[in-house]
């Protein structure tokens, strides 16, 4: 019996039907040069196909993918010795994982000569060494400028020249840091990338924390970066991130180095622990270099530092010079720390004798503590408080500090060299800063005696002199050598200037009003020196001084 199944064409692929059927939407045999069903309606001589359909386009497409695709495949195969879609096993017999085939590019990828170069650096562990490089040196040019680049140079650049692998090699976080400070200082082509450098420090001092790795680069790291935001004029980010780091260094035991002694139990908290007395040299200084920073980032935001001035807890020994670690002339230096400057008390006698510690590094600690210490004392004075005995061993404490200074001075430094510079930038520069603010020290304790007691009057004006002649003396020379916090005690100095002038103009004492006068200008005009140097978005304070009526129209037009 014959079969009565009707055996049906398979449907035509989408796009190989007539153009004319494709209208009418019915079906097409694709009979060259004209279909069937157009002849049945008499339209034949309007069949017609496309010249380039749909399907032939798709078919060169998709074989041209799948050429590409082969040609990957053994492009990897040559290269990698590793097939995309098969599991091989080497030559030791062991089955190696499959390849991973890297992600596409993305619509907002552009070509590598487009990139900008320094976003990858971003990603990288380690800096290149060709952009590196001329950044830290930037930022050890400005060292002067910040306290924690302040290190034994030669131990630094030994340890800067090992690979990144060996483990006294400068962890990233510290380079990172020096290399913000560099595109700092570096001119309007690299201050846009503060915000890369900012964002590597983040990490690296991530890292350094999780594994504890190179504690103390961790440290000088986190003191950088406080101290960048305070130069920055972001005081309260700069001074949270400070005090969080003082803790930290309290943690480790960087505030209790009372000895020399290398095997001490107080030093094994800090990974790695010193080998020397140079590396022990370094711990101290990075110990008061943070605790400095702390105190200036007080006084600028007018709140408490994070460590009390009479916190007995700190036992940590004044920095000697970095070249007295290295001869061992430290060691015979006897034990002083911060409880030398509270020991007039038990005894007034108590002189301070030539040491190790009479240097720059010491100088500005002790300065900084006792500026810190004046100002708490006469708020406290302002408020109501009897701080009468507080004030006198203060005074007696800063006074000492200022003999030594000034003896230093004429034995070491009598005058402000600018070749002397170029070869140690940083000593000239914490010399004048020290006396500077040890003078605004006493300008301020003096101030709690001076309605009632005529000498203390007399002090502080021959105080606030002193401080104006320095301050014009520096800017003769070279007026880089000013710090950015020095106008902080300059401050005291023209406002008792400016009574004093005030009242010798009342009594017609002409002649003394016009030697004080003289100091004023001279003071003004480092003022200005000064703003032309650095820029401040909080200038309140200075513009202030123009109640004195002395210098209105300077005040008026410096655009801190």
């Amino acid at each position: 019996m014959p079969s009565t199944r009707v055996i049906t064409q398979p449907p035509l692929p989408p796009g190989r039907a007539c153009i004319n059927c494709r209208r009418r939407k019915r079906k097409c045999d694709s009979e060259r040069p004209k279909c069937s069903p157009c002849i049945k309606l008499g339209v034949g001589d309007k069949c017609a196909y496309d010249l380039t359909p749909e399907w032939l386009e798709v078919e060169v497409l998709t074989a041209r993918v799948h050429e590409l695709e082969e040609g990957i495949r053994n492009l990897t195969i040559s290269l990698k010795g590793v097939a995309s879609s098969h599991v091989l096993v080497g030559h030791s017999g062991r089955r190696q994982p499959p390849m991973r085939v890297p992600k596409p590019a993305g619509p907002l990828d552009v070509p590598v000569s487009l990139r900008d170069p320094f976003v990858g650096l971003l990603k990288q562990r380690e800096v290149p060494r060709n952009i590196r490089d001329p950044l830290i040196r930037e930022c050890l040019k400005h060292r002067r400028l910040h306290f924690p680049t302040q290190m034994n140079m030669s131990r630094f650049w030994y340890a800067y020249k090992l690979p990144p692998s060996h483990p006294e090699s400068i962890h990233p976080a510290l380079l990172d840091a020096m290399c913000l400070l560099g595109c700092l200082h570096g001119g309007d082509m690299l201050q846009p990338y503060e915000r890369l450098f900012y964002a590597r420090l983040q990490r690296s001092l991530y890292d350094s924390l999780e594994n504890a790795d190179r504690l103390l680069d961790f440290i000088r790291a986190s003191t950088l970066a406080a101290k960048y935001c305070l130069t920055k004029s972001r005081c309260i980010e700069g001074q949270h991130r400070n005090a969080a780091t003082v803790r930290f260094a309290m943690a480790c035991g960087l505030h209790t180095i009372d000895t020399y002694d290398l095997n001490s139990p107080k030093l094994s908290l800090l990974k790695p622990p010193p080998k020397d007395l140079v590396d022990l040299g370094e711990i101290i200084h990075a110990w008061w270099n943070l605790f400095t920073v702390d105190r200036l980032g007080a006084l600028l935001l007018r709140v408490h530092g994070t460590v009390a001035h009479d916190n007995e807890t700190i036992t940590t020994m004044w920095p000697c010079a970095f070249e007295d670690y290295e001869s061992g002339r430290a060691m015979q230096a006897p034990h002083k720390g911060l409880s030398s400057l509270r020991s007039f008390e038990s005894d007034p006698n108590l002189e301070l004798k030539a040491s190790a510690y009479d240097n720059v590094y010491a100088f500005r600690t002790q300065g900084c503590e006792m500026f810190y210490h004046a100002i708490t004392l006469a708020s406290s004075f302002r408020e109501g408080h009897d701080v009468s005995h507080d004030a006198t061993v203060a005074i007696r404490a800063t006074s000492l500090l200022s003999d030594s200074i000034v003896s230093y001075r004429r034995r070491e430094c009598p005058t402000f060299d600018n070749a002397r510079n170029k070869v140690d930038c940083t000593h000239d520069c914490t010399l004048i800063f020290s006396m500077t603010i040890t003078y605004g020290a006493l300008i301020q304790l003096l101030h709690i005696f001076a309605d009632k007691d005529p000498a203390s009057y007399r002090q502080r004006v021959e105080a606030a002199r002193a401080c104006a002649k320095l301050a014009i003396e520096v800017c003769r020379v070279d007026a880089s050598l000013l710090n950015v916090t020095i106008w902080l005690p300059w401050y005291s100095a023209y406002e008792v200037l400016s009574w004093e002038f005030t009242r010798l103009k009342k009594n017609r004492d002409h002649k003394d009003a016009a030697a004080l006068r003289a100091d004023l200008n001279g003071l003004m005009d480092a003022y200005m020196r000064f703003a032309e140097r650095y820029s401040f978005q909080n200038n309140q304070d200075f513009q202030r001084l123009s109640r004195f009526d002395i210098h209105t129209c300077e005040v008026d037009t410096i655009e801190l």
